[in-house]
């Protein structure tokens, strides 16, 4: 039987517990519940001619987002799309926050009472205001100052300018309470370079201050005394395009300091280079939690690495061992997935399913509930008692057909309560199109240091008629802004030298 240790279980955790062994009753389908009033008091608004400025206000619980929040910033979405005087959307939030995440405790004790359909509505209505927010129509600023995570990550990542300060503190943190990413995270973080977005969404690191901008997560990075005054000057502009904010933007950029990123130097360079990047690109294009974390333990001790790439591999499985097995298995698959399709509809419609799958009436895992109450109810700061563990990574569950049929087959018993997210129900404004990458996929790192994949669609259009110093002005030409200029030719010379083989044509390996 599932236990704690050293800690006496309270009655909302032993109810958990007798979900894993009693049988649940399958509802006939979703049924909308009502839904709150949507006029939170803990966003503030505000109107400056054509721009519309949202601060999260709820400091004390690092502006986590409630359900009435998410519903209040829905309304408040499609007005802004729909309104013509509307130009400029710009969120931040109060305190040490943008926003820490969505409400979970509300999801997991609505779960416990049996009100499960209510935990996936308030779920669903936080991917639509997402969806909501990526189609506003005009453009969106998201200033990360601050902690950034979960469904606060989402709603950042939505931004077509993302600010991220030496306050910042970015991750998808689901996993360590036996969640999995979601907010359409995956969607976005799939078009970071090679396989760094799904290394931060199975194990959940932190990402410091500037290396959320190297990464390629927010576009621009500025200290965060200067956020008050780039405020004022975006909300001065009459009818901004997206490029011209990118560019006032600029004008603050913040240059590295020396060292690498941490929590104590947030403006060092973030240590995904070289040797450690090249690791976690094969690494986490393994398609199994367990062919992953087997590769880790290899690589502590593999002495074709060096020390520091040794002790990187280590500090991953570190991670890894405390984290919640499924959902580590469910984020790869996820992301890998989410790849393949390239389009934020699909992306929604997988979350909304995968949630179903942990919180759901007939749910297939109770590692999030389990997880909740463990940590986040009772302040435990013992192991949680994941099932299964990470000692079992043979466990069928975590097969690759097994969390297909669990997580990702509306048709699945265990999914009936899935609410609908599909188009014209759930995802309103509709897709454009229903085949292929969607109209946003590329575009998500347009303002931002260049990407490997702009070099080699540059690479590949230029035919070997360019010389990289050529190649590089192609790139890079749009960037104005001196110092980020020069950070904008070195990571193309860098991406070069690294990514490519050279001889009397330049080729992408």
């Amino acid at each position: 039987m599932l236990h704690t240790t050293r800690t006496r279980l309270s009655p909302a955790s032993r109810a958990v517990f007798r979900l894993t062994t009693i049988r649940r009753l399958v509802t006939n389908g979703y049924v909308e519940p009502e839904r709150p009033a949507g006029n939170s008091t803990e966003i503030d608004f505000e109107e400056r001619g054509g721009t519309r400025v949202f601060t999260l206000n709820r400091p004390k619980a690092l502006n986590a987002l409630s359900w009435d929040m998410f519903y209040t910033m829905m309304k408040r979405a499609d007005e802004w799309r729909d309104d013509p005087a509307v130009k400029l959307v710009i969120g931040l939030g109060e305190g040490r926050a943008f926003a820490a995440g969505g409400d979970i405790k509300s999801v997991v004790e609505h779960a416990l009472r049996g009100e499960n359909i209510k935990s996936l509505t308030m779920m669903a209505d936080s991917y639509r205001l997402n969806w909501k927010m990526a189609h506003l129509g005009k453009p969106y600023v998201s200033f990360m100052d601050g902690v950034t995570m979960g469904g606060g990550a989402g709603l950042s990542l939505t931004g077509d300018v993302r600010i991220a300060t030496p306050r910042t503190i970015f991750a998808m943190p689901e996993q360590r309470i036996g969640f999995s990413p979601d907010f359409g995270g995956s969607y976005y973080m799939n078009q970071l370079d090679g396989q760094i977005g799904t290394w931060l969404a199975v194990t959940g690191r932190d990402v410091f201050g500037r290396e959320v901008y190297e990464l390629g997560i927010a576009t621009h990075y500025v200290a965060e005394e200067a956020v008050p005054e780039i405020k004022e000057r975006l909300a001065a502009m009459e009818e901004p395009s997206a490029a011209e904010i990118s560019a006032v933007v600029a004008e603050y950029h913040l240059p590295a300091a020396e060292g690498l990123s941490s929590k104590s130097n947030p403006s060092g360079r973030t240590p995904i280079a070289g040797d450690i990047r090249q690791l976690l690109d094969e690494v986490f294009s393994l398609t199994t939690l367990k062919a992953v974390y087997t590769r880790l333990v290899q690589a502590e001790t593999d002495t074709g690495f060096s020390p520091d790439v040794q002790a990187w591999a280590k500090e991953q499985r570190e991670m890894m061992d405390t984290r919640g097995p499924t959902g580590m298995a469910v984020a790869i698959e996820n992301y890998h997935s989410a790849r393949q399709a390239k389009r934020l509809a699909t992306t929604f419609e997988q979350d909304m399913l995968v949630a179903t799958g942990f919180v759901g009436t007939n749910r297939s895992n109770n590692d999030l509930m389990v997880g909740a109450v463990h940590s986040l109810f009772e302040k435990n700061k013992t192991p949680i008692p994941f099932s299964p563990s990470i000692k079992e990574l043979d466990a069928p569950s975590l097969e690759p057909a097994s969390l297909r049929a669990n997580f990702f087959d509306r048709a699945s018993p265990h999914l009936v309560d899935a609410p609908p997210m599909d188009v014209g129900d759930g995802l309103l404004p509709p897709p454009k199109s229903l085949r292929g990458p969607d109209s946003n996929w590329g575009r998500f790192r347009r303002f931002g240091l260049p990407t490997e994949e702009s070099v080699r669609l540059a690479i590949d259009d230029a035919r070997g008629k360019l010389s990289a110093a050529e190649l590089v002005e192609r790139v890079v030409g749009h960037e104005t802004h001196p110092a980020r200029r020069a950070e904008f030719e070195a990571a193309v010379w860098r991406i070069i030298s690294e990514r490519t083989s050279t001889g009397s044509v330049m080729q992408w390996h």
